[in-house]
């Protein structure tokens, strides 16, 4: 994060997570909306540092993305894709 009126960086998260899609909160600005790995959706809190699971989700084909905060910062929205596939068999003549 970089102070609005200029200057360092500071980092408001560690870890080895991705976190992407960041987006923050319309009613709390301590408050970030992360997707984690493609996988589940978190609140970042940058005074903290911590993250917030919102979603508990395992199954490795599972993947999350576009989440969003409604517009009164109560409810959170994001698109979620089950990807499966069929495995053919070509045979040469």
């Amino acid at each position: 994060m970089v102070p609005a009126a200029g200057g360092e960086a500071r980092r408001v998260s560690t870890g080895t997570a991705e976190l992407s899609h960041p987006q923050w909160s319309p009613r709390d600005d301590d408050r970030i909306l992360l997707v984690v790995d493609h996988k589940n959706v978190a609140v970042l809190s940058v005074g903290k540092g911590t993250l917030e699971p919102l979603t508990h989700f395992d199954e490795s084909t599972r993947e999350i993305d576009y989440p969003s905060w409604s517009p009164d910062g109560t409810k959170v929205y994001f698109s979620m894709t089950l990807r499966v596939g069929d495995i053919f068999l070509v045979e040469r003549r």
